[in-house]
C-alpha cells in the first residue's frame, strides 16, 4: 500500500487564473453548504435542518454567499450578513454596502461597476455603484411585484433579471445600464429564472419549467425575447453560469449521492449543446463547534461563478500544501491557500487519492508502480475500483 503525506511552504505569490473552460472545479467559486440537524429526528422527512454557508475561493473559505469574479479575476465579490463584500487575495475583505438586506451581485464586464438587489426602500429592486461602493444609484422602480439576480450583457451595456411583472409568475426582464429600456422578454406561465448573458452569441442562458412542470430545464432565448431553445435533449438544473469563452455552462442541482431527508447539491458542467455533462462535486466547508446533538452534514455546493482567464500574478502570503508519494517520490497534488487550514490542507490528497497502485514483480519482490503520467489533471483522472488507493485509505495514513 501507497503511504502519501503533506509538505507545507510559504509563498509570496498566487497565480489567480488561466485559460478558460477547463471542465474542473477548481476554475468554480461556488457557495459551499453545511446542514446541521437534530440527531433525534435526522433520517426522517420532516427532520427540519439549519444551513451554514461559505464561499470557496482558490485562496480561502470565507462565511457569506453569491460569489462573482472581477473581470480581472483579481477579486471576487459576495455577500456576507446582507452586505456586499469585495476580497482578494493579496487585501482583507472591504464591506461595499451599510444597508443590510442586499443580495446577488453582478461584476459588469468592463470592471466599472456592481449591479446588486436591495431592499433599502422597503422591497427589492435592482442598484448599481461604481466597484469601490460609491454611486449606489436605483434603477428599478416597481418596474416588477420581485426582482432578482441580475446579469450583464457582453458590451455592459444592459442587464437581464429574474421578475414577476404579474405576482406569483416568474419571468426574465431586460433593460439598460441606466435602467432605461425596461422590457418583459417571456410571459410563460412557467417559471422562468436565473438569466445568464452569453459572452458569445448575445443569448440568455437560463432555467425553465415551461418543458416539464416538476423539474427546472436549462435553456436559451434571444435577448429580444425570440427562439426559446433548450440546451441539448434536457438539461436539469438552476443557477447557470458561462465559462468566458462560452465554451462551458456550469450550474447546480442535486448530486448524484442525494438523499430526501438530507438534500445535497452539487455542481455540474455542459457544452452549450447539451453534450460532455459532467458532475464536478463541490462541497461546503464543514467546521465550527456542535455538540453531540447535532448530526453535521456536508450539504454540497450551489451559485457557481468561473474564474475568468488571466496571466496575472497577485501578491501576497500564501501556504503551499504538497502531497508526496513515498514510493517513487512523486508529488501527487499541489494546492496554495492563503488561509491555509486543515481543510485546505486535505486539497492535494484529494487529487492524489483516486491514483491507482498496481503491484508488479521485480527481483521476486512485489513493488508498486505508479501509473504512467496524463495530460489530464490529477483531479480529473478517473479509475477502475480495484487496485486502487481510495482518498479514505490515504487520508487515514497521514
Amino acid at each position: 500500500m501507497s503511504q502519501v503525506t503533506t509538505a507545507v511552504c510559504c509563498a509570496a505569490v498566487i497565480l489567480t487564473g488561466r485559460a478558460a473552460g477547463a471542465q474542473d472545479i477548481s476554475d468554480l467559486t461556488y457557495t459551499g453548504l453545511t446542514f446541521t440537524y437534530s440527531a433525534e429526528c435526522y433520517g426522517q422527512m420532516l427532520c427540519l435542518g439549519t444551513a451554514y454557508t461559505n464561499i470557496v475561493t482558490p485562496w480561502a473559505v470565507l462565511s457569506g454567499v453569491e460569489p462573482t469574479w472581477s473581470p480581472d479575476a483579481r477579486r471576487v465579490v459576495f455577500i456576507s450578513g446582507g452586505d456586499v463584500v469585495v476580497t482578494s487575495p493579496s487585501a482583507d475583505r472591504v464591506v461595499l454596502t451599510s444597508t443590510h438586506g442586499n443580495s446577488r451581485p453582478a461584476w459588469s464586464p468592463d470592471g466599472s461597476t456592481i449591479a446588486f438587489v436591495s431592499t433599502r426602500t422597503g422591497r427589492a429592486e435592482i442598484h448599481v455603484m461604481n466597484a469601490d461602493g460609491s454611486n449606489v444609484a436605483q434603477l428599478t422602480r416597481q418596474f416588477a411585484v420581485d426582482v432578482a439576480r441580475p446579469a450583464w450583457s457582453p458590451d455592459s451595456t444592459r442587464l437581464a433579471f429574474t421578475c414577476q411583472v404579474e405576482a406569483g409568475n416568474e419571468d426574465i426582464c431586460v433593460m439598460n445600464r441606466d435602467g432605461s429600456g425596461f422590457r418583459r422578454i417571456t410571459s410563460d406561465p412557467a417559471s422562468d429564472i436565473h438569466p445568464a448573458w452569453s459572452p458569445t452569441d448575445g443569448r440568455i442562458l437560463f432555467a425553465t419549467t415551461r418543458f416539464d412542470a416538476a423539474t427546472p430545464l436549462l435553456a436559451t432565448i434571444g435577448a429580444d425575447g425570440s427562439d426559446v431553445m433548450a440546451v441539448g435533449s434536457g438539461v436539469t438544473g438552476r443557477l447557470p453560469a458561462w465559462s468566458a469563452d462560452g465554451a462551458w455552462i456550469a450550474f447546480s442541482w442535486f448530486a448524484p449521492d442525494s438523499v430526501d431527508y438530507s438534500p445535497r447539491y452539487g455542481l455540474y458542467a455542459v457544452r452549450p449543446d447539451g453534450t460532455a455533462l459532467a458532475f464536478l462535486g463541490g462541497g461546503g466547508s464543514i467546521g465550527g463547534a456542535f455538540n453531540a446533538d447535532v448530526v453535521v452534514v456536508d450539504g454540497g455546493a450551489v451559485d457557481p461563478a468561473w474564474m475568468p482567464p488571466t496571466d496575472a500574478l497577485v501578491e501576497g502570503p500564501a501556504t503551499i500544501f504538497a502531497a508526496i508519494d513515498h514510493c517513487t517520490a512523486e508529488c501527487v497534488g499541489i494546492h496554495a491557500a492563503r488561509c491555509g487550514d486543515r481543510f485546505e490542507a486535505l486539497e492535494p490528497l484529494r487529487q492524489g487519492g483516486p491514483r491507482p497502485f498496481r503491484w508488479t514483480r521485480r527481483g521476486g519482490r512485489p513493488r508498486p508502480r505508479a501509473p504512467a503520467r496524463s495530460r489530464q489533471r490529477l483531479s480529473q483522472w478517473r479509475f477502475p475500483e480495484r487496485d486502487c488507493v481510495s482518498r479514505d485509505d490515504v487520508v487515514a495514513r497521514v
